[in-house]
């Protein structure tokens, strides 16, 4: 049955398609950076949310409450809504700290909290023991609107195997995803890092030609 879902490709993306379009750029990243390790990989609802034969991944980020709540405002009420609930969006937005501008969404500036990544890593790792598909190699990727530097990955990856202690299945690989910065894989199988220094200008073009698929899907 053809999806009665329709993208206009001048508008924010519809709320029903937002998490598919995150995992269609999350399987590109992956695709792209490791082509010889991900390949094929299906976006299909499934838990985890990127698989094939021998891999799963689940995607999911990093991000404060406020921040999860100000997107949902300007994604559903601002764009979709009538004029008192655009209205209403916007006030409740600016409460928030967020700020509308003519080609986006301006998020106020929170200071470095390093446990959303933390917090991210315990709830999927719980998920990961009890719902989901188990792989040959199952990994977790987390998108991160956090500015992050290179110094702090050895902290980060003693953090993630922190958060995942105590449980008896964990993820082989955590893939941090920095919008606005760069990509880096900790490894927790090795126990080791692997950042890749110059990395955003290619995962920006990544996330645009996600939706680019998104917009030819639902055309």
């Amino acid at each position: 049955m053809p999806s009665r879902i329709k993208v206009d490709p001048n508008r924010p993306l519809p709320p029903s398609v937002g998490k598919e379009y995150w995992e269609t750029a999350a399987k590109l990243i992956l695709e792209h950076f490791y082509p010889d390790r991900f390949v094929d990989l299906s976006v299909d609802g499934e838990r985890p949310d990127l698989r094939n034969g021998m891999v799963g991944v689940e995607v999911t980020s990093a991000e404060s409450s406020i921040s999860k709540r100000i997107d949902s405002l300007h994604a559903r009420e601002y764009t979709y809504g009538n004029i008192e609930q655009r209205e209403s969006a916007e006030r409740q937005i600016t409460k928030l700290g967020g700020v509308i501008k003519e080609f986006g969404l301006v998020h106020p500036i929170y200071n470095h909290d390093l446990d959303m990544i933390y917090s991210s890593v315990r709830k999927k790792t719980r998920k990961l023991n009890k719902y989901y598909q188990i792989f040959n190699e199952n990994d977790l990727f987390i998108y991160s609107t956090d500015y992050i530097v290179e110094d702090e990955f050895p902290m980060i990856l003693d953090g993630i195997i922190k958060s995942m202690s105590g449980y008896g299945r964990k993820f082989d690989s955590v893939f941090l995803c920095c919008l606005g910065g760069d990509l880096c894989e900790f490894n927790i199988r090795s126990g080791s890092y692997e950042y890749i220094s110059g990395s955003h200008d290619a995962i920006q073009q990544l996330t645009i030609d996600a939706r680019k698929l998104i917009d030819l899907k639902y055309s």
